[in-house]
């Protein structure tokens, strides 16, 4: 089973510090070691320059310029041999000899001829503190097996010149180990460099996959590919991201299905309207023809008045698909307003009921109760619903006003026969068109319920269609309650 990686950003950043700190702490050591090394080895360097002082000081200038090239065996050689052995062996240097300021051997204990090149002299860069009387040490060097330090002390004439050197030898152990040391931490970088790199990349990768694949998905939504969306990443951080980034992206899918849906609808409406006006339009002109055959003027103004009633028609067509292309879009326009007197102004200027039909008013609670409306969003909400229980009741009709919270109830109930319940989700459907003994012979375009459903919803609730304490259908609709 493939295992997890770590839930949280955070840890790999505490990773990829920690990688810092080792690295850190890696270069620290290996400077220590350098540094130490090179402490140890100007340390043993002052105990070889001391050495190769006291050496110079066994060996006088003036026994020296006696030394000629075969003269190993004389008594004097022999001495300085002696002393320089003495040195050797009290100091456990590895050796000791003189050196002419050519590079030629005076005195070697260890049997190199007189006159033959000295085994290893001083560099060439140590010579002008050589020749102002200082004794110089060189840095640890590999001969054979083993690691050695050397220093030198010169031999300076009566008149400032350098007339010999005396070289002097040692093991370098303590250094030795210190190299080693250093060879190691080199290694050891090395690879904590490579290894650096590496987990580096390996994190770079692990936290920007993530984010990647969040800016590719954001991408193709800005595309238009609204039904992409991000595969919930295991770190928290991202996956609120993602989680943010798929929520809008889910609304703008279902902002982009209503929009298509709308138009859909939008252009339905205007097929409708087209074909639904030519009815009207076709009595407009034969009555049109009719007036021009016109032989009295009451056959005249009868023809005027059915002319006049075609325009209507054509008027209230026209109005209701308009209507429903800006339903609930008046957001800017909405105001505080008393929902009784609202509702009592529309019934004032809707059409009188059929006789028989007693329309009323209910609930006392909402007298001083403000909604947040636009006044016409109101009224076209109110009067299709009115018009509707009109047409369908038998004797009553009410208006009922509940405040209930943030919200005022308002509800139309009628006697009639009411909506089975199998149809009270058709009837606010577009071009749905309910059956009634009193509806004229223009019935409309089954667009009124469907209006003004939604511009209820625009509101925040669409219409809520139920049976009537009176018998026949309840329409209830629901506005904001304005705040004081």
């Amino acid at each position: 089973m493939r295992r997890a990686l770590p839930t949280s950003i955070l840890l790999g950043q505490l990773a990829s510090h920690l990688l810092l700190v080792l690295v850190v702490a890696g270069a620290l050591v290996f400077y220590v070691v350098s540094a130490a090394r090179g402490e140890l080895e100007a340390e043993v360097g002052r105990k070889l320059c001391d050495i190769a002082r006291i050496a110079a000081r066994d060996v006088p200038l003036e026994r020296l310029t006696l030394i000629r090239p075969g003269s190993e065996q004389t008594r004097m050689v022999r001495r300085l041999h002696q002393k320089l052995l003495a040195v050797q062996r009290s100091t456990g240097v590895a050796s000791v000899e003189v050196c002419g300021a050519a590079g030629e051997t005076l005195l070697d204990p260890a049997g190199r001829k007189i006159g033959a090149p000295c085994g290893r002299g001083p560099p060439a860069s140590a010579r002008p503190r050589l020749a102002a009387g200082e004794a110089v040490s060189t840095g640890s060097f590999r001969e054979g097996d083993a690691r050695y330090m050397a220093a030198f002390a010169p031999i300076v004439a009566p008149g400032g010149e350098l007339f010999a050197v005396v070289g002097v030898r040692a093991g370098a152990g303590e250094v030795e180990v210190a190299v080693a040391m250093e060879r190691r931490l080199y290694v050891a970088a090395g690879l904590t460099a490579l290894l650096g790199a590496l987990l580096g990349l390996l994190l770079a990768a692990w936290i920007t996959r993530p984010i990647r694949q969040v800016a590719a998905t954001a991408d193709e939504i800005g595309r238009g590919h609204y039904t992409a969306r991000v595969a919930l990443p295991s770190t928290r951080e991202l996956a609120v991201l993602a989680q943010s980034i798929n929520t809008m992206a889910a609304q703008v899918e279902s902002r982009e299905r209503e929009l298509r849906a709308t138009g859909r609808e939008q252009e339905h409406l205007l097929q409708t309207l087209a074909h639904e006006i030519r009815t009207p339009l076709a009595r407009a002109r034969f009555v049109m023809e009719a007036l021009s055959d016109a032989d009295s003027l009451d056959s005249v103004a009868e023809e005027l008045g059915e002319l006049d009633v075609e325009v209507t028609e054509v008027e209230r067509l026209v109005e209701e698909v308009l209507g429903g292309l800006t339903a609930g879009r008046e957001v800017d326009a909405r105001r505080p307003l008393g929902v009784r007197a609202l509702v009592e102004e529309v019934l004032s200027r809707a059409p009188a009921a059929p006789e028989g039909v007693e329309v009323e008013v209910v609930g006392s609670e909402a007298d001083a109760v403000e909604v947040l409306v636009e006044p016409a969003e109101f009224e076209r909400v109110l009067r299709n619903l009115l018009g509707n229980a009109v047409e369908h009741a038998r004797a009553r009709v009410r208006v009922e006003l509940q405040p209930q919270d943030e919200v005022v109830v308002v509800a139309v109930c009628d006697d009639g026969p009411g909506v089975a319940a199998a149809d009270r989700s058709k009837v606010l459907q577009p071009f749905a068109r309910l059956e009634s003994p009193r509806r004229a012979r223009r019935a409309g375009l089954g667009l009124g319920l469907a209006i003004a459903n939604r511009v209820c919803v625009a509101y925040g609730g669409p219409i809520v269609v139920g049976e009537a304490d009176l018998g026949g259908a309840r329409f209830e609709t629901r506005w904001p309650v304005a705040e004081p």
